[in-house]
């Protein structure tokens, strides 16, 4: 039975200061839970999935501010002792109760202190253990540190409170946890939010033309009416962030206009492979106050909490690579949810770009989806058994092609213990539910706080069709002012593109334009002096050309220019030419009765 419970206030904070123990399912993001498990008069123990969540909260409790309460955060950085020294000042000064935040990881460092002292415990975001359970599985002998985690809260389960927006049915979650009380708690002046969708298919080409470059050249940009001067960019890829950076430059009649370094921010897990990749760029620093692009993974998506007043959420779901999808329900809710300042005109507002998503299927699509992805993966495990009868390096080989299964590789773990590939049947019938109560609430809206003085609301989804423009468009436009021998006028759109830039950059080294965009694009990004060089000799304002009789002497003259235009230090020979061109015919010929060698490139 689930006790229902009605929140009439904004806040849940505004109404109570005690978390209930159970399993709850709060229904809807940032109603302020996690603010009373650590503004409370109760030594608190949250437990959460990442890095990320910890050091956004520790942040935001420091003894001043919001609040003179100290969080303290523990880490796989942090030591026992320094633990130990943190709570015995903490109980001893009596300033405050223990208030701790620790990751999944690491609760087993300060379970102590449950037993210890009478002490709360708060596991938040209780709908990631299924996954976490399935990506922290160690494949050995020794206990995964998910089910440790969960052995500690069953240990201590009449003081601790499972909270989640989007709770994993309490059927499918360890057998002890159904004799937990359950609640949902409503909130009857919440609102539901809608997206602004952008279906396109190629993802990282649509935030490029319809926010980042308009955003970098304007510094503002208006989508559906709704305008916005930031973005907050949820996409789970930090190589396809950075490829939106580097390649969200415009061509101007003054310059490039390129995205500044300092206009970038990152929320993301905190590992050496990402503090390499973003190494130009900062993390997060004030979430009041972000920069221009912030650029948020799925790692570091959950809980926290951004207070600015001016940026819009955009959620990029690509499906082409499974794990820069946004398309796990929950995950696509957390990103909505995370704008909190209710003074911003776009709060409630966010925009979806993707090229392929589970909410466009209906809810039987999408079951079937899933019945027919674990089939699959059945049969995979069924094959791999069968073939460790033949054994030997056969084995092995099929086993690695069988793990690049998309289905396989999520659905599956290797337990060594049995030596067997078994299915997570908890990720699976978590995922059923996904297709069902979380794709009704995608289509019904999500649910957030009440947003007091916001005037802008989006009753209804809105899908918009914002026309791609074509290379073709931009070559007949650059050849109509090329003809007139005119400068090329790009128009605002075209400008965003970056086919203005390919084919305004050709023009300005070579002197022409290319309609063949593969070529053009392979000539632009080139770095390679000698496809230059031959593109010069080619199509450039000093070119060869073809069928055309040259002297000796005047083939030189072609090659030295060219030769210093990229500063190639190499004395021209005329038989250069036969490296550049695939047919040149070498003749003596008489000019003025004079005998010349003389060259014709009669094929390029």
């Amino acid at each position: 039975m689930v006790i229902v419970e009605t929140i009439g206030t904004e806040y849940f904070a505004d109404s109570c200061n005690i978390i209930p123990y159970g399993y709850i399912d709060k229904t809807v993001c940032g109603i302020g839970f996690t603010t009373v498990a650590i503004e409370n008069n109760r030594h608190t123990i949250i437990a959460v999935p990442n890095i990320s969540l910890v050091e956004n909260k520790v942040n935001q409790y420091r003894g001043y501010g919001r609040s003179n309460i100290i969080l303290f955060g523990i880490t796989g950085e942090s030591k026992l002792n320094n633990i130990k020294a943190v709570v015995s000042n903490t109980v001893k000064e009596n300033k405050q109760p223990i208030k701790i935040m620790t990751t999944y990881d690491s609760l087993h460092k300060v379970d102590w202190i449950l037993d210890k002292y009478d002490c709360d415990l708060v596991i938040d975001e209780s709908d990631q253990i299924i996954g976490y359970a399935n990506l922290k599985h160690n494949g050995g002998g020794d206990i995964d540190v998910i089910t440790y985690m969960l052995e500690i809260a069953k240990l201590h389960k009449d003081k601790v409170s499972f909270i989640s927006a989007t709770p994993t049915p309490i059927q499918y979650m360890p057998k002890w946890m159904s004799e937990l009380k359950q609640y949902r708690f409503e909130f009857p002046n919440s609102i539901s939010v809608f997206p602004i969708t952008m279906k396109k298919n190629n993802v990282v080409k649509a935030v490029k033309q319809h926010i980042t470059k308009p955003l970098n050249l304007y510094g503002k940009t208006t989508i559906e009416n709704i305008s916005f001067s930031k973005v907050i960019i949820f996409i789970n890829s930090i190589s396809k962030a950075i490829q939106i950076i580097e390649e969200s430059s415009v061509v101007t009649e003054s310059g490039i206009i390129e995205i500044k370094k300092e206009d970038v921010a990152f929320i993301c897990g905190d590992n050496a492979g990402n503090d390499i990749k973003i190494k130009s760029y900062q993390r997060v620093k004030d979430p009041t106050n972000l920069p221009k692009f912030t650029f948020i993974t799925g790692s570091g998506v959950r809980g926290i909490d951004l207070d600015d007043k001016d940026a819009i959420s955009v959620v990029v779901s690509d499906s082409k690579q499974h794990h820069t999808m946004f398309d796990m329900m929950s995950d696509l809710k957390q990103a909505a949810s995370r704008q909190r300042n209710k003074l911003n005109p776009n709060y409630g507002t966010y925009i979806f770009i993707y090229n392929q998503s589970i909410t466009e299927l209906s809810l039987d699509e999408s079951k079937s989806k899933i019945d027919r992805s674990v089939d699959d993966v059945k049969i995979l495990i069924q094959q791999l058994e069968n073939s460790k009868n033949i054994g030997g390096r056969y084995y092995e080989l099929f086993e690695e092609i069988v793990k690049t299964n998309k289905s396989f590789s999520k659905y599956c773990y290797y337990d060594k213990v049995q030596d067997l590939y078994l299915l997570n049947e908890n990720l699976i019938n978590a995922d059923r539910y996904i297709t069902t109560e979380l794709i009704k609430q995608y289509r019904n809206g999500f649910k957030i706080n009440t947003a007091i003085g916001h005037t802008k609301t989006i009753s209804h989804q809105i899908d918009i069709d914002c026309k791609d423009i074509s290379y073709n468009s931009c070559y007949n436009h650059a050849m109509y002012y090329i003809s007139r021998e005119e400068d090329i006028v790009w128009t605002e759109s075209m400008k965003l593109t970056e086919y203005a830039s390919i084919i305004d950059s050709c023009y300005k080294k070579y002197g022409k334009a290319f309609n063949n965009q593969t070529y053009a694009k392979k000539i632009y990004n080139s770095n390679d002096s000698f496809e230059i060089v031959k593109v010069n000799l080619m199509h450039g304002r000093n070119r060869i050309k073809l069928n055309t009789l040259y002297k000796i002497s005047d083939i030189k003259e072609i090659l030295a220019y060219n030769y210093s235009q990229n500063q190639i230090s190499r004395s021209p020979k005329a038989t250069d030419i036969s490296e550049f061109f695939s047919e040149v015919e070498f003749k003596n010929h008489k000019i003025e009765d004079k005998i010349f060698r003389c060259l014709i490139v009669k094929k390029y």
